[in-house]
């Protein structure tokens, strides 16, 4: 290499070695006892540290404002460990130290006092070690200063203030909270009761059976399969899907304790899937005892009806056509 070029480099190391490494502190200036936090952060960007083709370590250092003391370590890391090493406890006091070396990315070491102290005042420095493109070792530093404000009355007299107020704001977001949430119940409780009393209107409840119930519908189901079962969802179930004989009895008792109907609805359906007779909400198969098949082409629906002694006959989805029949529809609700 000419003695030109070298010199060019120097130059360029010389002039940007302040530049690319990063040293930031919030706040600058601190008050201890009123100021909450301190936080050093020493970066080395990776796009801005093509000067230094190796980074082997970042060390974190301090004195105080008078000039003549020397630097003290506080805080490092290296490629090597990896690992935050801590090397005055007492100058570091408790603060959280985190930091990391990636050759990928950005590479930083940073410390965070909570409430500092007089102590931490002063000149912080930043020295990242490594190699340059000569393969020399290169030291890159950044430095600045954390002043230490000293902590007056009138100081004191606007942090209490600051704290009246703040705690004036959260009383009255507290109080409103509270409004809100009175509200809130109001309204549930409303609805749960606008639940409760269309709910006995609408149905007629059974005992429990097997961990739910049965609701039967007090008028004829003057809409679609699909609309009854929303409605059946909407207070918590679905209709009926009765899986075996024991279960078949209970609601065959159930039902004879009321009259008025013939034809009663259930979750059976062919719709989609010929000739095939699934449960809606749990897509599993109808008993074959259950049913006593017309076979017709339109009818894919199942209605419990009386005149065959409660099992399922298979009709129209509306059942309007004549001879009209009254029919209710039976949602069954898991407790």
């Amino acid at each position: 290499m000419s003695v030109r070029r070298a010199m060019w480099l120097w130059l360029v190391l010389l002039s940007s070695r302040s530049e690319s490494l990063v040293l930031n502190m919030e706040p600058q200036t601190i008050e201890p006892g009123i100021t909450d936090r301190l936080l050093i952060n020493c970066t080395l960007p990776r796009n801005q540290s093509s000067e230094m083709v190796f980074l082997n370590s970042i060390f974190l250092t301090r004195r105080s404002d008078n000039v003549s003391e020397n630097f003290m370590d506080l805080a490092s890391i290296n490629i090597n460990s990896k690992e935050m090493i801590i090397h005055n406890s007492a100058a570091v006091d408790d603060a959280a130290a985190s930091g990391e070396i990636n050759t990928r990315g950005d590479s930083y070491l940073s410390l965070l006092w909570i409430y500092p102290i007089q102590q931490m005042a002063g000149e912080y420095r930043c020295d990242a070690h490594g190699v340059s493109p000569t393969w020399k070792p290169l030291t890159i530093s950044s430095a600045k200063k954390v002043i230490g404000k000293k902590v007056g009355l009138i100081s004191l007299i606007d942090r209490f203030r600051q704290i009246e107020i703040n705690m004036a704001k959260l009383k009255n977001e507290n109080i409103n909270l509270r409004n809100d949430l009175n509200k809130s119940e109001m309204a549930t409780a409303n609805l749960y009761t606008r639940i409760e009393n269309s709910r006995q209107w609408f149905f007629k409840v059974s005992s429990i059976y097997k961990g739910r119930r049965y609701y039967m519908s007090q008028q004829d189901p003057n809409s679609e399969s699909e609309q009854a079962m929303a409605i059946c969802v909407f207070f918590g179930g679905y209709l009926v899907e009765i899986d075996d004989t024991d279960e078949h009895a209970f609601i065959v008792a159930f039902i004879r304790q009321m009259a008025g109907f013939n034809l009663v609805l259930t979750g059976g359906t062919k719709q989609g899937h010929k000739d095939l007779w699934l449960y809606r909400q749990s897509n599993t198969k109808v008993p074959d005892w259950l049913m006593q098949l017309r076979k017709c082409a339109n009818c894919n629906t199942l209605y419990l009806y009386d005149k065959i002694n409660w099992y399922a006959l298979d009709t129209f989805d509306y059942h309007t056509h004549p001879p009209y029949e009254p029919s209710r529809f039976l949602c069954e609700i898991p407790l």
